[in-house]
């Protein structure tokens, strides 16, 4: 196997379809033209799966700041914590206004977390995109004082390191145009034919293409693949597509596994395209780090 998202790719349908192991195919010295690896069940089955990552966006000039500002070093924190930010497309697009934001970000971020973990408002600052007549009464000050820096939720992750603050952007990394998702799988489905047909053709019972989708991807307003514990209705969803022979697709972000321990527990939305539609596969995890792998 040359490369790691091919194993990552591996080890998750693994995982999801419950088959007894995988099998490279496409590795150096084997024959050309193979898919790239095979996941065999107990009974004899064998599904032939081919993985791509589909290629990226250009980032917009705010993500390209916030990447180089994190990790922010905040040593008071007990904690490791996440914050993603809610912004605009013009404030996507306004590289100005973004070094502005992040100065400012930088000055004030470590104190506003080290109040919520003094006080114990990790739960209030869990989701904080928009407060509006009575949950606005109810909710702490801190926040506005959040959300006054562009912040829409935040918090304590335990693959990060205690007194470490990461920046994220959840829309730039979870959520795409359902017409963007779509296109995608067609292009790849087109390319890679001849690969997993000649899967069937050694005797794959089913070929299957797996799909990344990098940071950066357009994302939609009104409609996108969120993460969610549920399946969203057709609104959400991108146009079903006829598979052309093949059995399934595959999407998932790229940027899985944060560290290696998080193949064992995704905790991105994985989704499946078939003859019935799409699925969506979650799971929460969420352990302590003493129940996180060595």
């Amino acid at each position: 196997m040359r490369r790691d998202e091919e194993r990552w790719a591996a080890e998750l349908l693994h995982l999801l379809l419950k088959s007894e192991r995988w099998e490279a195919r496409d590795f150096s010295g084997g024959p050309e033209g193979m898919h790239d690896f095979d996941l065999v069940f107990g009974d004899g089955r064998r599904i032939a799966v081919e993985v791509k990552i589909h290629p990226a966006h250009q980032p917009s000039a705010f993500d390209v700041e916030r990447r180089q500002r994190t990790p922010i070093c905040a040593t008071s924190l007990q904690s490791g914590w996440m914050v993603d930010f809610d912004v605009s497309d013009d404030e996507l697009a306004d590289a100005d206004a973004a070094v502005v934001l992040f100065d400012e970000v930088s000055s004030k971020i470590e104190a506003l977390l080290a109040r919520v973990e003094r006080d114990g408002l990790q739960d209030h600052v869990r989701d904080i995109r928009s407060a509006s007549g009575g949950a606005a009464s109810l909710e702490h000050p801190i926040c506005t004082e959040l959300r006054g820096l562009r912040i829409g939720n935040a918090f304590p992750a335990p693959w990060i390191t205690e007194g470490t603050i990461r920046l994220s952007r959840g829309a730039a990394i979870v959520a795409f145009a359902p017409s963007t998702v779509s296109k995608a799988i067609q292009r790849h489905l087109a390319c890679d034919y001849a690969i997993l047909r000649r899967a069937k053709d050694l005797g794959a019972d089913e070929a299957h293409l797996f799909l990344w989708m990098p940071l950066g991807v357009s994302r939609s307003e009104t409609a996108g693949m969120k993460f969610s514990p549920f399946v969203p209705d057709d609104a959400w969803l991108p146009p079903r597509l006829d598979l052309d022979g093949y059995d399934c697709a595959w999407v998932s972000k790229f940027t899985l596994p944060v560290v290696e321990p998080e193949i064992q527990g995704f905790t991105s939305p994985i989704w499946q395209l078939s003859d019935s539609g799409w699925h969506c596969w979650t799971r929460d995890w969420r352990p302590s780090r003493h129940e996180m792998p060595a």
